[in-house]
């Protein structure tokens, strides 16, 4: 689900792990060599080459988890966009097939509205109906707030369901979780910078009250 939300391919994947592990093996390797010609004991070079060996090899998996959980979020926030645009094709009288289908047009910069246009172009070439096609895209990039557009837009497909409602409520209720979302990591960010400041401080005030402490002792009177 990671590689495919992030558009990276098995292969290109596998490729990455294979070129982290070797680069990081040679480049222990060749400071194992040095070291040993300095005259480093060397009892636990061969120990520390496997380790960095699995350390490169996991490398290109954390940083995939890492863009997929950013991607994840983009596309969240995306979808709220894209939830907004469908109900205002709706009310202007649109079907919904064709509201869904021209609220993914909007934007050609949105990674995340391109992506949808693409799920929805296969889907008119398959003959798959807009909701079946969204529904397999949220299970395949697991992104649930796309599933929960996707449901809406299958009750009005299927039962003729009034939707405008209750797409402006979703589209609403996925920018102010997004919005908290973004003031909380705001709130964490800043916590740490101001924990870190205090820190420096606290290092800086024991700095000076050592060499304060040090000049009394070292007075005569």
């Amino acid at each position: 689900m990671d590689l495919q939300l992030i558009g990276r391919t098995e292969v290109d994947h596998a490729f990455q792990k294979v070129l982290y592990a070797f680069s990081t093996t040679a480049i222990l390797i060749l400071a194992a060599v040095v070291l040993s010609a300095a005259g480093v004991p060397n009892d636990l070079f061969f120990l520390a080459i496997c380790l960095g060996f699995m350390a490169g090899w996991s490398v290109p998996d954390r940083q995939a988890r890492a863009l997929a959980q950013r991607a994840r979020k983009e596309f969240g926030r995306g979808v709220g966009s894209f939830i907004e645009l469908v109900a205002t094709e709706v009310k202007r009288g649109a079907h919904v097939t064709a509201a869904v289908a021209s609220a993914s047009t909007v934007s050609n910069d949105s990674w995340v509205f391109v992506r949808i246009r693409q799920v929805l172009t296969r889907a008119q070439y398959q003959q798959q109906q807009v909701w079946d096609a969204l529904d397999d895209l949220a299970a395949e990039i697991h992104v649930p707030e796309l599933s929960e557009a996707a449901r809406i837009v299958r009750l009005s497909g299927k039962d003729g369901a009034r939707i405008y409602e209750a797409l402006r409520a979703s589209g609403k209720n996925l920018r102010m979780r997004a919005l908290a979302e973004e003031h909380e990591q705001a709130n964490l960010v800043s916590g740490k910078i101001a924990r870190r400041i205090q820190g420096i401080v606290m290092i800086f005030l024991g700095m000076i009250l050592t060499a304060l402490f040090i000049n009394i002792s070292a007075s005569p009177f």
